[in-house]
């Protein structure tokens, strides 16, 4: 114990340590520091005759082994020992990843997003992500890695396991929350992404767009497809919308927030293609309050049509059809992201940017009724 005019410092030997390693203790006072010091010597006294005079010659020869085998590590037996403790403790907390990723799923048809309910579509790719993995269905939730992710991973091309490693960050995330806690962390998040490379845009030609039109069908399925390739709304939210959402005075389509992907409001501006459209629709039949597309029976009434026209239907083709033949014309990223709802105009000038020549551009904009149907249709 040394004195000094700045205080007193007390050193403890690695060997009398508690934690294993040397200690370095500062006081103001002597009293203070001969107070802690006789502590000290009751705990060393102490440990000598509970530690030393009780081990057997087995513990005494695996404990010998144990600081043998840590001492490169620079690491305490006790160290060691707390973690595995913390380990167990938390795997006892923990449930195994199948009953994990079925209440997971359980919340997703409960849960609602500023008041909608999260997407069927989203779901349904939960489910499929889950059921990539088998490996991990027994195996506690604690226990998992990244390492284990990654692993899993294999053989997945880039976009798959991107999708895979997304939901298995949200699944991991919500296990983390209270009152759940049955992980303490995100092991997905450090699971290395692939390059995804430049995103291929699949998209109808003015042809097969024409096609699509003409064919013969009811007035709502044919304006819930001018709708998605003249507005470029998306698939999820098209039935959602209602006429009186639309503004011919104004030229614009204002979704409100409770029906949009994103949960923003949303203002599509009516193009003279789009405005040629909804004045023959309003020319057929004066437009009534309600959505613009009747609910019953929908998706069995659009599969049935597209297999009539006999065009390979594409997954969100509408959509990225509108933005590469917009952008081809008006060269305004910025316009065009206020249209979709984007928050970036940089992805979607790097998505759409020379997707689509002026040419094919001005055959996809001139896609009008009088163009497409004879004047006695």
């Amino acid at each position: 114990m040394d004195g000094r005019k700045s205080g007193w410092k007390i050193d403890i030997p690695a060997r009398y340590s508690s934690t294993g390693k040397r200690g370095r203790y500062f006081f103001t006072t002597k009293t203070e520091a001969e107070n802690f010091a006789d502590d000290e010597r009751t705990r060393v006294k102490n440990f000598g005759m509970q530690g030393g005079g009780t081990l057997s010659p087995s513990q005494s020869e695996q404990a010998l082994a144990a600081f043998s085998a840590l001492s490169p590590h620079g690491v305490t037996l006790n160290e060691v020992v707390q973690d595995w403790l913390s380990r167990k403790r938390d795997r006892e907390q923990s449930v195994p990843f199948s009953q994990a990723k079925d209440k997971f799923l359980a919340h997703l048809a409960k849960k609602k997003i500023k008041g909608r309910r999260v997407s069927g579509k989203y779901q349904q790719t939960a489910r499929q992500v889950f059921g990539r993995f088998p490996s991990l269905s027994d195996k506690m939730l604690s226990d998992i890695d990244a390492r284990t992710l990654a692993l899993a991973c294999e053989g997945m091309t880039p976009s798959v396991k991107f999708t895979a490693l997304a939901v298995l960050s949200s699944l991991f995330n919500w296990s983390a929350e209270t009152p759940r806690h049955w992980v303490k962390a995100n092991p997905a998040k450090d699971v290395p992404r692939d390059d995804l490379g430049a995103r291929r845009v699949d998209t109808f030609s003015p042809a097969d767009v024409k096609t699509v039109l003409k064919t013969p069908t009811d007035d709502d399925i044919r304006k819930y497809h001018v709708l998605g390739f003249f507005a470029g709304i998306r698939p999820e939210e098209l039935p959602r919308v209602r006429e009186e959402f639309i503004n011919l005075p104004e030229r614009v389509i204002v979704l409100p927030h409770e029906i949009t992907k994103t949960g923003v409001r949303r203002v599509i501006e009516i193009n003279d293609t789009l405005l040629a459209w909804l004045e023959w629709f309003a020319s057929r039949s004066v437009p009534q309050p309600g959505p613009i597309i009747s609910p019953v029976n929908i998706r069995k009434r659009l599969r049935a049509f597209r297999e009539k026209a006999g065009v390979a239907w594409i997954q969100d083709g509408m959509r990225h059809s509108y933005a590469s033949y917009w952008l081809a014309i008006h060269k305004d990223e910025h316009r065009l992201r206020d249209n979709l709802g984007h928050r970036s105009a940089d992805e979607l000038w790097d998505h759409y940017h020379k997707a689509k020549t002026q040419k094919e551009a001005k055959e996809f904009w001139n896609l009008t009724p009088t163009n497409i149907f004879d004047k006695s249709e």
